[in-house]
């Protein structure tokens, strides 16, 4: 009879753990899971695109994985997210993903830092900590978001993820391939170190795969990007700071929120 009642005991003991255990489980879950607040795209430089127009070496089209407003993405560690497109289709895309809404805002799926480059020219360059899910809304001027309610405005931006990852933006950038070629980006611009020597830039209709060296960007205000010193310089050429040198957890980074007024874009997949 002890020992009947032995078993039972450890049956429900283990029962009860595997109760808890399942509920933490489904906890961090559901602390892994977020939504995208509109409608949008992420921009993959593995999904496959159309061939460039000019069909030049090293230039193709990037793919675009669409999603409507409210669907939700998952974080699986360590470096990738996971969410359906608006095919029902399951993507797999990195986690270090930024997150084009279709009013052309920008998100990220983690935190970042941002510099607005026209501080550049000041020789003063603020840093912003920037949340995951934080939306830098898109308007007339450019780009904003919020700090404490007071309104910050970007029309030239370097918004990092990672040492390899990160996004430029603005009304006007000139792109200059090793080539010898330029291009015109009005809008953002991202690019991946995919590896030493080797920078992948996609902007929404195409995307160079070249080496860094000779590869730079030139801003609206003449503050330029090298990719291959990653070297940032203002608009008389002087060296004003490197990419090492934006810190993503700097305790004097200035915390963003999302612009208060930015109104999610939806219904464009419905």
């Amino acid at each position: 009879m002890l020992k009947n009642k032995g078993l039972i005991l450890v049956f429900l003991t283990a029962l009860i753990a595997v109760a808890v255990f399942t509920g933490v489980g489904i906890s961090i879950a559901g602390r892994n899971s977020q939504a995208f607040a509109g409608d949008g795209y992420i921009l993959s430089s593995e999904a496959s695109g159309n061939e460039g127009a000019n069909g030049t070496d090293g230039e193709s089209a990037p793919g675009q994985l669409y999603f409507a407003a409210g669907t939700k993405y998952k974080n699986r560690y360590p470096e990738s997210a996971v969410f359906k497109d608006i095919q029902g289709s399951r993507q797999t895309i990195a986690a270090q993903s930024f997150v084009h809404y279709a009013d052309d805002s920008l998100s990220a799926l983690t935190d970042g830092v941002v510099i607005n480059i026209d501080d550049i020219n000041t020789g003063i360059a603020n840093h912003y900590g920037v949340k995951s899910g934080v939306v830098m809304a898109k308007d007339a001027g450019g780009y904003s978001v919020e700090n404490n309610g007071n309104s910050i405005e970007f029309t030239n931006l370097m918004w990092k993820l990672s040492d390899t990852r990160f996004l430029v933006a603005s009304d006007g950038m000139v792109l200059s391939l090793p080539d010898g070629s330029t291009k015109t980006i009005r809008g953002a611009l991202e690019a991946e170190y995919v590896e030493d020597g080797i920078v992948c830039l996609m902007d929404t209709e195409n995307k160079w795969q070249v080496v860094s060296d000779g590869t730079s960007v030139t801003f609206s205000d003449g503050v330029a990007y090298d990719f291959g010193t990653k070297i940032i310089k203002d608009a008389n050429g002087t060296d004003r700071m490197t990419f090492q040198e934006l810190l993503l957890d700097a305790d004097d980074n200035i915390r963003v929120q999302s612009a208060e007024e930015w109104k999610a874009p939806n219904l464009i997949f419905r």
